[in-house]
């Protein structure tokens, strides 16, 4: 893991390293537990004041991406491992006889006990696939990667939801980005140790494509996720600099007018903000209406002709956008890596009761 700045670039430089640091963190290229740059090497590598730095430290440390350390030594990253079940180290046959003692005492018979049983392992066994999702587009990324996976089709919910309508909960297995994790506090502690931890596909082989192209190039990126196109300016910005140009086409998902997919041309300065999901998770906006951004946001952007597409050089395209969009030199880049997607595939599912589902 490298951080760049490109300093003639149109994202500042606070918005590059911010950026660049939070992709690093999704993707496992920055892990638990790891120091980040001292401020005089950051200083020193990227030509910058340490007050930058210094600050975008204080920032991301608020939001628990970094957590400082008391000797005064660069911070890590430690946004909290969710919690696991404590073991007692009991067998499984003492662990009967006690339940089965306790019962007597109670007065319950052995049907009794053997129907709250199967009752109580029912609930925790998975039917489903449930993703948690940062914002809406990505969310739609991850499930179709999920179910090309698997073939199993996800459904997906954001954080805020899930607090306030936990029987979305129920028969879920639980496919949860590593960074979000440790906000599902509400979930019960079964379910959540047993969620699958997600993380993202790095992204450097694209960006050396990028530095050695051997001349001035348009390059488009194509996705349905304006946040995630916001973030992925950041990571581009270096290679990007000013000898090329970046220029974004945003699918909006799923498509509405009898399914007829819509790609609309825009600027990177009409992106909307990449999701503060940090923020968000910790002052626990489930109460908002929609805490993520405006989801119209994109309503008046102008659709793109055949000609717009063609006149970029190279483009990028996520795992759905790919489908739909006809380019001689499409990159598709796969947002959930390929450790992840194996993680999924292990998950065992319960056949649905058609009755119920």
């Amino acid at each position: 893991m490298r951080l760049h700045i490109a300093r003639d670039g149109a994202l500042s430089f606070h918005q590059q390293l911010r950026q660049q640091i939070i992709f690093f963190i999704t993707t496992g290229e920055l892990p638990i537990g790891v120091e980040m740059p001292s401020l005089r090497q950051l200083e020193r590598d990227l030509k910058l004041h340490r007050n930058t730095i210094d600050r975008l430290y204080d920032e991301l440390v608020a939001q628990r991406w970094l957590c400082r350390q008391k000797d005064g030594r660069p911070p890590i990253v430690a946004y909290p491992k969710p919690p696991q079940l404590e073991i007692s180290g009991e067998s499984v046959q003492s662990l009967v006889d006690r339940l089965i003692t306790a019962a007597h005492a109670e007065g319950m018979a052995l049907d009794d006990i053997i129907a709250r049983l199967r009752e109580r392992g029912a609930t925790h066994v998975p039917d489903h696939f449930l993703v948690v999702e940062p914002e809406r587009g990505i969310g739609e990324v991850l499930k179709y990667e999920v179910q090309q996976t698997t073939g199993e089709a996800p459904v997906s919910y954001s954080v805020s939801e899930l607090r306030s309508r936990p029987e979305l909960l129920k028969r879920a297995a639980l496919l949860v980005p590593a960074y979000l994790a440790d906000l599902l506090d509400f979930v019960p502690l079964a379910q959540r140790t047993s969620m699958t931890l997600l993380v993202y596909s790095p992204f450097g082989g694209y960006m050396e494509k990028v530095r050695h192209l051997a001349e001035p190039t348009l390059i488009g990126m194509v996705s349905v996720s304006g946040p995630g196109m916001k973030t992925m300016s950041g990571v581009f910005a270096e290679a990007i600099g000013a000898r090329h140009q970046l220029l974004p086409f945003f699918v909006p998902w799923p498509p509405k007018d009898c399914g007829r997919v819509v790609i609309k041309k825009l600027s990177c300065e009409e992106l909307p903000p990449d999701n503060d999901v940090r923020r968000i998770g910790l002052e626990k906006l489930a109460e908002t209406s929609d805490e993520r951004f405006n989801s119209s946001w994109h309503t008046d952007l102008p659709p793109a002709s055949r000609d717009d597409l063609l006149a970029v050089d190279l483009l990028f395209c996520d795992s759905i956008t790919r489908k739909h969009v006809q380019h001689p030199k499409c990159l598709h880049y796969r947002l959930l890596s390929q450790e992840s997607l194996q993680l999924v595939s292990a998950v065992k599912l319960a056949k649905k009761n058609s009755s119920t589902h």
